[in-house]
């Protein structure tokens, strides 16, 4: 393995981006947030998203900040130049021109080199050091969560037992798009515009033009957040060119649902990608796929996390693995407090939902796009008021009080390890400050996937910073060690 600038990837391997990747990376590299990316490509937030979060995984990266630094130092003109050689080497046939197509490509490098040091935006700034606690507190460490990696997948003929079941595997081990396709069993959905956080039910966004409420012929899936997907083979490629590999397959069952708003299988197929080490899933009904599930989080345990050793058809071939401990958090010894830490490391989001103040907002009857306002529902008119909790991720997020929505909100970066960072008596919000609520204490929890602020008020929670790629002690900045009720972690 070697280490770029940018993150770790297998010395002599060369990713492979599709167009629109590429696209995704230059606008990473120019320091763009998922909504900008969205606007400038013409997609929905959800897309954005996803097209940030494969880049990523491609790389084998865990921020888009690392992302950025790989591919502004792959566009480098030294760094093309060097592949350049490479290319021209490797051909025997054209080892006689190599020497004049580089001259050649030499002039247009040194060109390209006052252009692209124009353009390239400068590197962010050196992070904020984290303050010093009090001699007299000290910070308990963080309980260190060891997540197994995906194991040794079966080998190539390994059988169900079960012919229809092993025609889906077989088809996606032998990265054939037309039979997986075939046996896709798709709906057909009323379309409507998909806003973040996606709303239930889940529906499936309009084409261009295609008026809302139009049937539209889908798979459901799951990437971070449950959404649909139109049948082509834009995330079969994306699993083939991985190399995907058969990992485990288990029963559905109560111990082990589909995600929330979707449809269950009768079994479940878990699939590693021999690039990454991580991996996705199917949920298979009756010899169908019924729904795609690329993870988000740790795999295998994600998913095989808490199957009961009875459901397994094939455990994994190094076992199944042990549960993912849950870390027992710090506590402040405030009964209003508390209970939120708790429900945020341990991932319960109904228990946040049940906490949340919710304030009036104008709504439209019409939102055009990220940073618009909530739609409003049925019976109330243009500009009238609904209530919603008061979320900043890098544009206002409109949320209800309901479990599913803070999950589709959550997943994404508390499907990782996290913990608490610190907490202290609030101060201003560091950003949308004509919006965000102070409230009194704020809870700073850091994870392997991003940092949050949670501001609260008598045990509510009033306002949330899921920042844009903010380093936790960004929201510790200017508070006096005095005044932390818990301590910066070290």
């Amino acid at each position: 393995m070697t280490t770029t600038q940018g993150g770790t990837h297998r010395a002599g391997a060369q990713p492979e981006f599709s167009p629109r990747q590429r696209e995704v990376l230059d606008l990473l590299a120019r320091g763009r947030t998922n909504p900008e990316i969205a606007g400038e490509l013409g997609i929905s937030l959800d897309g954005a998203k996803w097209h940030v979060s494969e880049v990523m995984s491609i790389l084998g990266v865990s921020s888009r900040e690392e992302a950025a630094r790989w591919w502004r130092e792959r566009q480098r003109p030294t760094a093309r130049l060097a592949r350049l050689f490479v290319a021209l080497r490797a051909g025997p046939v054209l080892a006689g021109i190599a020497a004049v197509v580089a001259a050649g490509a030499l002039v247009v490098l040194v060109v390209a080199v006052a252009g692209f040091t124009r353009d390239e935006e400068p590197a962010s700034p050196t992070e904020t050091p984290t303050p010093t606690p009090p001699p007299t507190m000290t910070a308990s460490p963080a309980t260190s969560r060891t997540v197994p990696g995906a194991g040794t997948p079966w080998p190539a003929g390994t059988s169900t037992g079960d012919a229809a079941l092993d025609a889906v595997i077989d088809a996606v081990l032998d990265r054939d798009d037309a039979r997986v396709q075939a046996l896709i069993r798709t709906a057909d959905v009323p379309c409507g515009p998909v806003l973040y956080p996606q709303a239930e039910p889940i529906v499936p966004e309009c084409p261009s033009g295609t008026p809302e409420g139009t049937p539209i012929t889908a798979l459901p899936l799951v990437s971070c957040s449950p959404q649909w997907s139109r049948p082509n083979s834009a995330w079969t490629d994306s699993v083939f060119n991985r190399g995907p590999q058969l990992y485990a397959v288990y029963r559905q069952s109560a111990a082990n649902p589909a995600p929330p708003a979707l449809p269950a299988g009768e079994y479940v197929v878990l699939f590693t990608v021999t690039q990454l080490g991580r991996g996705f899933a199917l949920h298979v009904d009756a010899g169908q796929i019924v729904l795609a599930d690329f993870l988000c989080g740790p795999f295998p345990n994600l998913l095989t996390d808490g199957v009961p050793a009875s459901d397994f058809v094939l455990e994994p071939p190094g076992g199944i693995p042990a549960p993912i401990p849950v870390e027992v958090p710090r506590l402040t010894g405030n009964p209003e407090i508390d209970p939120i830490i708790i429900a945020l490391v341990t991932n319960s989001y109904a228990a946040l939902a049940g906490r949340v103040q919710l304030f009036p907002e104008p709504c439209a009857a019409d939102p055009q796009g990220v940073g618009s306002p909530p739609r409003c529902p049925d019976g109330v008119p243009d500009g009238g008021s609904v209530q919603t909790a008061r979320v900043a991720t890098c544009e206002r997020a409109y949320l209800g009080d309901s479990p599913g929505q803070w999950e589709g909100l959550l997943r994404p970066s508390f499907a990782f390890p996290h913990n608490v960072y610190a907490v202290f008596p609030s101060q201003p919000p560091q950003y949308f400050t004509d919006w965000l609520p102070a409230g009194e204490v704020t809870v700073v929890i850091s994870g392997d996937s991003g940092n949050s602020a949670w501001r609260l008020d008598n045990g509510r929670i009033v306002g949330v910073e899921l920042g844009c790629g903010f380093a936790a002690d960004y929201y510790t900045a200017g508070v006096p060690a005095a005044d932390f009720i818990l301590p910066p972690l070290p």
